[in-house]
């Protein structure tokens, strides 16, 4: 079954009319279509509008810490050191745009700055190990929240 979040499977259709008023808006405040409207649904999860969630990624607190599991695939366990590691290689290659792959002993992982992206891959390499081309990249306001998610479940 195709993922139903991969880039080529959306596509908002807009009257050219609204494409422009997008693009005026996202001139006006220094950012890009896309980014107008990240900026219009982070708006409606801080109001309450919609839950916080990120639509394929499933994150909940276990015992042993915290559970990720994107697009389907086998949930990995973090624990709460773990946790932090994720997050902060998460925040340092938002905030430095720098791509960084760090491998840990307890689950390696991978944080990597990779065009417009930042990818994750859970698990970095071993059993059930995603290939660097097929794992999800997410834009960096998209990486901001999921940062979020995974500190807030580890709360």
């Amino acid at each position: 079954m195709p993922n139903p979040f991969s880039p080529s499977a959306n596509a908002v259709r807009l009257d050219p009319r609204r494409v422009a008023q997008l693009k005026a808006i996202a001139e006006a405040v220094g950012t890009t279509s896309a980014g107008v409207i990240a900026q219009w649904i982070r708006s409606c999860t801080d109001q309450g509008i919609i839950a916080p969630d990120i639509p394929g990624i499933v994150i909940d607190k276990v015992p042993a810490g915290v559970t990720i599991a994107i697009d389907g695939a086998t949930p990995v366990t973090l624990d709460p050191d773990m946790t932090g590691k994720v997050v902060g290689a998460l925040r340092r290659a938002i905030k430095t745009g720098a791509g960084t792959i760090e491998p840990f002993e307890a689950v390696p992982y991978g944080v990597v700055k990779k065009g417009p992206g930042i990818r994750l891959m859970l698990p970095f390499h071993g059993t059930g190990a995603q290939k660097f081309d097929n794992s999800p990249s997410f834009p960096v306001d998209l990486a901001e929240d999921l940062a979020d998610l995974i500190e807030k479940a580890a709360a």
